[in-house]
């Protein structure tokens, strides 16, 4: 068992203590890939190999290559995570969280822009772990497609339930929006402080090479995504 950090927004923050939010999907980065002749290869754009792990695995049968992803997985069924969230922190150091932040009327703040002048926030990425309010213990851990999921996991990732305004309605096209809202776009990724590419994982099953600002944009469609189940910890059997 180990203890680390992971990162939602204010509003899986919010969705994890109303039990909204059970589980959550994270990209297999890097993105495996089926070579014709009939193995799975799994290495970084320029061949470099993963660290700990193979270059490749025999045998298409998805499920051998799922258990063979699932031993190099970063978090691990009975691994501890407390969530990291934007903050700041007071003069004495205790936290104080955006998630938190409500207007006049009652309402979450639906963008940093709204947020009242003078606040600086920090990035979740920067929070302590001393000043974690939330502990998440993972309890199921599987690989497949983010295209995979069903309408139940949709609305167990915390995707908000409108079927009551709209029957019959598909909660994966709103987990679908909510996907491609953080993973659509191109992402730089930097060697030595230089940006040297783009990614993206859209939703659609598109794999291809594009151009973002002079630079190359792999788009890796539909990618292949650990899917994680957690459980809250109470208070009296957190760390």
């Amino acid at each position: 068992m180990k203890e680390t950090g992971i990162i939602f927004n204010a509003e899986m923050v919010r969705a994890i203590p109303d039990g909204r939010k059970t589980k959550t999907r994270r990209i297999i980065n890097p993105q495996p890939e089926f070579r014709p002749h009939g193995s799975w290869h799994w290495g970084y754009p320029d061949r470099r190999r993963i660290p700990n792990g193979p270059r490749g695995v025999s045998g298409g049968c998805k499920t051998s290559f799922a258990e063979m992803v699932i031993e190099y997985c970063p978090y691990s069924i009975g691994d501890l995570l407390y969530v990291k969230e934007t903050h700041v922190l007071t003069n004495h150091g205790d936290p104080v969280f955006r998630a938190d932040f409500r207007d006049r009327r009652g309402n979450y703040w639906s963008s940093i822009a709204c947020d009242p002048a003078g606040v600086k926030w920090h990035s979740a990425m920067l929070m302590p772990k001393r000043v974690a309010r939330l502990w998440l213990e993972i309890t199921h851990v599987r690989v497949e497609r983010v295209q995979d999921i069903d309408n139940n996991d949709a609305l167990a990732e915390g995707t908000p339930d409108i079927r009551t305004i709209e029957n019959n309605f598909d909660m994966r096209d709103c987990f679908r929006a909510i996907w491609d809202s953080i993973y659509a776009k191109p992402r730089p990724v930097k060697t030595k402080g230089v940006v040297t590419h783009y990614v993206s994982y859209p939703w659609e099953a598109a794999t291809e090479t594009r151009t973002h600002r002079g630079k190359p944009w792999y788009v890796y469609g539909n990618p292949w995504v650990f899917a994680y189940t957690f459980r809250l910890q109470s208070k009296e059997s957190k760390p």
